[in-house]
């Protein structure tokens, strides 16, 4: 859930293994290797929504995802589930948007999670659940969730494809995956120049460079994120790898697209209808998209 860099979510843990399961690569990816980014995600969240909420190209892609989330189908009860969630922008809209259903915010970073809490309390919502935990260390039932979150945080999980997997597994048949990623580096000087102009149509030359000399924080943090895609550290990828990762694991991909200036790719897709365990053949599964 980044406003200058991509990214929302966890420090690595180890170096992942692209083994069998993982699909072949197709046109530009480079899998994770062993290695430690050099991000303070605790300082990063501490400034994190400074910069959101003055960053258009932010503003959009939750307005979007608002979009999409009051969309679906869903039941009373049914679990919406964000890995990765950052401060909670999404969960947030997810839990507004569904009151009757219950929607869990799961990340490995105390800051962020300290961040969505106090938004929770501000909000009242009751419906909205925060863990702390990362990806290796978070599991589901099978079939359990209607819905599955993961904005500009998979391409820091120590091996996304194993994550992607395990999505896939979590959903019930007809489950809908919102999957949203940065495919490379971007620009911090570029960027922070974007939102700066932006910050002084809103709020004078004055304000703007108070306010961004208070989130600077997010800018060191968003370099070193930079370093760490360009040296492997965190995965790289193209829109049609990025896509063919989610068709490979078993999904049904609805849509794709170029989001956040282009910066990153959205996937949209479902667990296919037909897709239960034998156990439950007899069951009708509505789609959720």
């Amino acid at each position: 859930m980044s406003t200058i860099s991509p990214s929302r979510t966890h420090p690595r843990s180890h170096s992942p293994s692209r083994g069998p399961g993982h699909p072949p690569i197709r046109g530009h990816a480079d899998p994770p290797i062993h290695g430690h980014a050099d991000v303070d995600w605790r300082s990063y969240a501490a400034v994190y929504d400074v910069m959101a909420e003055a960053n258009p190209a932010y503003r959009a892609l939750v307005d979007d995802y608002r979009r999409f989330v009051g969309g679906l189908r869903l039941r009373p009860g049914d679990v919406l589930v964000d890995v990765g969630a950052g401060t909670g922008n999404y969960t947030l809209a997810a839990a507004e948007a569904w009151p009757q259903c219950h929607v869990l915010h799961v990340d490995a970073d105390d800051g962020m999670n300290h961040r969505a809490r106090a938004k929770r309390a501000t909000t009242g919502l009751g419906n909205l659940e925060i863990r702390t935990a990362g990806i290796d260390a978070f599991d589901l039932p099978d079939e359990s969730a209607a819905l599955v979150t993961v904005v500009h945080s998979l391409y820091t999980f120590p091996d996304p494809y194993a994550a992607i997997a395990k999505m896939f597994r979590w959903l019930r048949p007809g489950g809908a995956l919102f999957a949203c990623d940065p495919g490379a580096p971007l620009d911090v000087g570029e960027w922070s120049r974007y939102v700066f102009r932006h910050m002084c149509a809103d709020r004078g030359f004055a304000r703007a460079a108070l306010q961004l000399w208070r989130a600077r924080e997010v800018i060191r943090q968003s370099r070193r994120i930079g370093r760490a895609v360009d040296a492997g550290t965190y995965w790289r990828h193209d829109a049609s790898t990025f896509r063919t990762a989610f068709e490979h694991a078993g999904f049904e991909v609805a849509e794709t697209r170029s989001v956040y200036r282009g910066v990153s790719d959205l996937v949209i897709a479902q667990k296919p209808v037909a897709v239960a365990r034998e156990s439950r053949r007899d069951e009708t599964f509505e789609a959720a998209v």
